[in-house]
């Protein structure tokens, strides 16, 4: 029972960050007070090498050997500096990532409904998905950073089932 319950409270922390705050408008000062340090810039790095941007990104990401492109770049929210990875997979999976998990809300994926029926866990991370016309996302968040799983044009199922295969950081 408290294993479900702290489960339950993980993903209202999730719902919290990605979904309740930039809708209530919590303002940047407040998401930014959080943090206490920022990135330094990097610049943006692009590459066919998942590996050369985990280096740049700085922690690991949802990873498996299927080959794609992507990049790492500098972003901000406010006057937090973040660093943000995204990854276009082979099969048309988007992996997303930010560090620090403060900036969360910049990998929302709009148009998405959050889906309140499930609770979802894949690789020992409990997800909470959102789906709609333009597809189906999973969000979940580490103490590192902060990740979103992006299938274009897909429901749920097709989305657990394309990540289900992802090796995850925890």
């Amino acid at each position: 029972m408290l294993r479900k319950l702290s489960a339950l409270f993980a993903l209202l922390l999730l719902a919290a960050l990605f979904f309740a705050l930039p809708i209530l408008g919590t303002s940047e000062k407040q998401v930014t007070s959080d943090v206490s340090s920022s990135l330094q810039s990097i610049g943006g790095v692009q590459s066919t090498s998942l590996d050369t941007l985990i280096t740049a990104f700085g922690c690991d990401v949802p990873h498996d050997r299927a080959g794609g492109i992507g990049i790492v770049e500098d972003v901000t929210l406010g006057s937090l500096n973040a660093r943000m990875l995204r990854w276009q997979r082979e099969g048309g999976l988007v992996i997303s990532a930010i560090r620090p998990a403060a900036a969360a809300q910049l990998l929302r994926e709009d148009g998405l409904e959050l889906d309140t029926q499930h609770m979802w866990t894949v690789g020992g991370a409990g997800l909470i998905t959102a789906t709609g016309g333009r597809g189906s996302c999973a969000y979940y968040t580490t103490d590192d950073a902060a990740y979103s799983l992006f299938l274009p044009g897909a429901d749920t199922d097709a989305l657990l089932s394309a990540v289900a295969i992802l090796s995850f950081p925890h």
